[in-house]
């Protein structure tokens, strides 16, 4: 049989030692770590930052009625909010005052939709499958909230 180029990158491929895995491994693990560290930080600095500074009065006025999930899903669906720095911040907004079900409206339209998805949506498939898109995230996630609610889960 012919020996060609491709055979010894083939072999290397096939053959793959634990010497050259380990230093992957370790760089992909300690990216992951610190990007974890870094989402988590942020969301324990601004749960901390709302349970320290935001009397608990103005949190149930605002966000602990019948409408708080409407006002929620009005202000998570443009913001880019990360599901890991999301969970601290939902908890003490909860503690605050405001109703839970507007919390899991929070937890699933935040990180679903914000302004960089919505566009890209838009570019590659189009205005109106962005506009149905966003719509039917947000009324599937009122909708859900307020189940939840009604039902006594939350």
């Amino acid at each position: 049989m012919k020996q060609t180029e491709a055979t010894p990158l083939v072999t290397s491929m096939l053959k793959p030692t634990l010497a050259g895995l380990r230093p992957s491994f370790i760089t992909a693990s300690w990216t992951w770590w610190a990007m974890s560290a870094c989402t988590s930080s942020r969301g324990l600095f601004g749960a901390g930052m709302i349970a320290a500074l935001v009397p608990s009065g103005a949190i149930e006025r605002y966000f602990g009625g019948v409408f708080s999930p409407i006002i929620m899903v009005l202000l998570a669906t443009p913001m880019y909010i990360c599901s890991t720095a999301s969970v601290p911040f939902v908890a003490s907004l909860i503690e605050k005052g405001m109703l839970p079900c507007a919390g899991l409206v929070v937890l699933i339209a935040g990180p679903a939709t914000n302004l960089s998805t919505m566009f890209a949506v838009g570019k590659v498939m189009g205005k109106k499958t962005a506009v149905l898109y966003v719509a039917s995230i947000v009324f599937t996630t009122v909708l859900i909230s307020y189940g939840f609610h009604l039902v006594g889960f939350l």
